[in-house]
């Protein structure tokens, strides 16, 4: 006998599909696929985009991306957005969202709502994040990783990855997205800047 659509076509059945928190009209933020075990802060270089790996295994609508500045810089900005990843955790095609350039002069959660809400597709994603200009500062990180998310060559006692780097100069994310070609690693995996709101399902 051969099996029933659930198993088919698992992104259909409820059951399966990827939950968010949400009370009311309240949504919350989420990082898909990811467990974050702690916040901290992270202090960002300049011209550097800074990827962090997520997953999901059904689809989703994704309707706001958001970041908090803990540490504030005049007269710079931050530009935010994600791209789907191949099987080595490279960035492919045009970038799937890019906030433009969101002011980091003042603290606070700063918000990048797409004209629509964008699908996803399940699979690899890749949250890419770039900084404007040289100075100090920081953002509020969600320190945690997902499945499969690796490990750095040399282990020791902060091997956890904590940011795929490419070096770029700050600009809108190009199509195709740059490959990164250096990491940092940490003691509590990576260091999640980007967050996401879903909308559906």
């Amino acid at each position: 006998m051969s099996p029933n659509a659930p198993f088919l076509a698992p992104e259909r059945d409820g059951a399966f599909k990827f939950g968010r928190s949400r009370a009311g009209a309240t949504t919350y933020y989420t990082i898909p696929g990811v467990s974050a075990r702690s916040v901290s802060t992270w202090a960002l270089a300049v011209d550097l985009d800074y990827y962090t790996p997520w997953y999901t295994s059904t689809p989703l609508m994704i309707d706001q991306l958001a970041f908090e500045v803990t540490t504030a810089l005049a007269s710079s900005n931050t530009r935010v957005g994600f791209y789907a990843a191949d099987g080595d955790w490279q960035p492919v095609g045009p970038p799937l969202a890019d906030s433009g350039d969101i002011a980091t002069a003042s603290t606070g959660v700063k918000t990048y709502a797409p004209g629509a809400p964008i699908y996803v597709r399940r699979g690899r994603y890749l949250s890419v994040l770039n900084h404007s200009i040289t100075g100090n500062v920081t953002m509020r990180t969600g320190s945690g990783s997902m499945s499969g998310s690796g490990f750095a060559t040399g282990l020791g006692a902060s091997a956890c990855l904590a940011a795929l780097k490419a070096t770029r100069a700050h600009a809108a994310f190009p199509n195709p997205g740059t490959a990164w070609t250096a990491v940092d690693a940490d003691t509590g995996g990576f260091h999640n800047m980007v967050f996401y709101r879903v909308s559906s399902p």
